[in-house]
């Protein structure tokens, strides 16, 4: 199971929206989660031919977590 995560934290070390943002870092109703050392981060590692499809999600996530960044710190 995922594991909450501050939002300073999230800031600091996940650093979303940037080239640097961690592959692990979701979003859930319950706030930001990382997803390190769970049966998402195994799953992912089993399968080495989704790196190019994830660099192409990736991509996308980082301009979604840009969208909800903005509406989170305005709060």
């Amino acid at each position: 199971m995922p594991k909450l995560i501050p939002r300073e934290y999230v800031l600091r070390v996940c650093q979303p929206g940037t080239e640097n943002a961690c592959s692990y870092l979701m979003c859930s109703s319950n706030g930001f989660e990382c997803a390190k050392g769970t049966e998402f981060e195994k799953s992912c590692k089993q399968k080495e031919c989704l790196l190019q499809c994830a660099r192409l999600i990736t991509i996308v996530l980082v301009l979604a977590m840009k969208r909800i960044m903005k509406i989170i710190l305005k709060n």
